[in-house]
């Protein structure tokens, strides 16, 4: 029988919610930051300050986004992996049922013919006992006949 190894997932939940857990913090934050340098780039488009602050608070939301993604993709993979373990662990499972299923029907056969074979050497049995039963009787018949046919004759012989 084959064995199966258990394929484990590149992560777990318990770190893919964690993953998470600190993608929304930052998001949160980032996005707070972004909107404050938006507002500030567009009421001064010309101030470089502010033109560096937005694009830079703009690279960690993209940073952020990217995260998410990467984070959803690693889920979506495991997810996959996971179901496509599933799908060989179901058809090996069918496998084996269909195995189970002509061994019980061997086994079945086995104990069907093993049955037949107790019926025959009980039915023998009661035969025997039968027959002994008899084969007593006779020999004490026998011995009865012989007795009286004996005395019979001892007592004529007497009586003359």
């Amino acid at each position: 029988m084959e064995n199966y190894k258990k394929t484990k997932p590149k992560n777990n939940a318990k770190e893919y919610q964690n993953k998470l857990n600190i993608i929304i913090k930052r998001y949160g934050f980032v996005l707070d930051e972004f909107n404050k340098s938006l507002e500030l780039h567009y009421k001064d488009p010309e101030d470089d300050e502010y033109s560096s602050l937005h694009s830079s608070n703009k690279k960690n939301l993209d940073g952020v986004t990217s995260d998410s993604f990467e984070l959803e993709n690693n889920v979506n993979y495991d997810i996959n992996k996971t179901n496509e373990d599933m799908k060989d662990f179901m058809e090996k499972i069918e496998q084996l049922k269909k195995q189970n299923r002509e061994l019980k029907i061997k086994l079945s056969k086995m104990n069907n013919e093993t049955n037949a074979a107790d019926e025959r050497s009980d039915e023998y049995k009661k035969i025997y006992e039968i027959r002994y039963v008899k084969n007593w009787a006779v020999l004490i018949s026998v011995i009865i006949f012989f007795t009286v046919i004996s005395k019979t004759f001892v007592v004529k012989k007497g009586n003359k």
